[in-house]
């Protein structure tokens, strides 16, 4: 009987310490399987971060071109241009000496700024992403200071681009100051947002 009995616990310490074996050995193995889980769910959660991260960055440094590059250069033209105007309808006046500050202002300020603004629509204006209402007024702009040089090139003085057909697009400053004025805000709003995302 003490045979048996010795047998019987044998085999059942035999057996448990089986059992106990097979429990750690698949314990390890789940905590192993676990562990490569956890690890690619961690690769992936990274990669997705580094994709939105790289997102938002493209997307900041795009508007911040936008804005650098092609509208507020065009905006702050613009706005000198309606500063100055006013005084180059004094080459119409009968005193000569506002005339003679008319065709300066016209020569030295207003034409080397037009040139400029065109300048810099011919040349980024990939940048625009502009309503076809705005890519309306920037080319109609393009025409005007276009037939306005040939006038001045040709002796034609006195007249403006109106005479030959070719009218200012009135709506344009509006445009480009809303368009201005809305990129700058997705701008502030994205920068504030990435800024405390990053806290």
């Amino acid at each position: 009987m003490n045979s048996l009995v010795s047998g019987i616990i044998a085999s059942l310490t035999t057996a448990t310490a089986l059992g106990a074996a097979i429990v750690w050995f698949s314990g390890k193995a789940t905590e192993k399987t676990l562990d490569v889980i956890v690890a690619r769910i961690q690769k992936d959660l990274n990669v997705a971060e580094n994709r939105r991260n790289l997102l938002v960055k493209s997307s900041l440094d795009f508007k911040s071109q936008q804005l650098n590059e092609f509208y507020w250069p065009i905006y702050s033209r613009l706005q000198k241009d309606n500063a100055v105007w006013n005084r180059i309808l004094d080459k119409r006046s009968s005193d000569e000496r506002l005339k003679n500050i008319a065709k300066e202002i016209e020569s030295r300020v207003v034409l080397p700024n037009h040139d400029e603004i065109v300048q810099i629509i011919q040349t980024k204006i990939h940048l625009a992403q502009a309503s076809p209402e705005l890519q309306k007024a920037l080319m109609q702009y393009v025409r005007h200071v276009a037939v306005y040089r040939a006038m001045r090139a040709a002796g034609d003085d006195d007249r403006f681009p109106i005479a030959l057909g070719e009218v200012w697009p009135d709506e344009l400053f509006v445009l480009v100051e809303r368009k201005t004025k809305q990129l700058q805000g997705e701008l502030d709003i994205m920068l504030a947002k990435a800024l405390k995302d990053g806290e």
